[in-house]
């Protein structure tokens, strides 16, 4: 692999990781704290981590179809328009539970903007593969 290949590597899993770290470091952080809208990060959480495994999944099999012959016919099998649809709506739905209640607590606005950050990176990225016309 070349240098450009190994950057894009590494940004493609690395900058997801880290964005997602963030998220649960942060809801973490709350402890014990009584906040109203727990439930509401708990979904958002969720939502960033289904994304951001989806995303992996999805890089690898772009990245990994050239090299394995396996893999090559699992990315020709997959239908990229409903994946790219389904984690397009699921970041939209993290980016709600970002938004809403916003005023209930202050407690979450660290964790609101890292649920914001992650599912709003994802969301471009998938929005930018589903106009993809390969």
């Amino acid at each position: 692999m070349t240098r450009g290949e190994w950057e894009l590597v590494i940004a493609g899993f690395g900058v997801p990781l880290w964005l997602a770290g963030r998220v649960i470091h942060r809801y973490f952080a709350l402890g014990r704290v009584v906040v109203a809208d727990r439930w509401q990060m708990r979904v958002g959480l969720g939502l960033t981590i289904a994304t951001t495994v989806m995303w992996w999944g999805t890089f690898a099999l772009i990245a990994l179809q050239d090299h394995n012959a396996l893999i090559y016919s699992l990315a020709r099998k997959a239908n990229p328009g409903e994946i790219e649809l389904l984690n397009l709506c699921l970041c939209i739905a993290g980016l709600g539970c970002s938004v809403l209640r916003k005023s209930c607590g202050h407690h979450t606005a660290k964790l609101r903007n890292a649920i914001a950050a992650s599912c709003g990176l994802l969301a471009f990225v998938w929005l930018a593969l589903a106009l993809n016309p390969h």
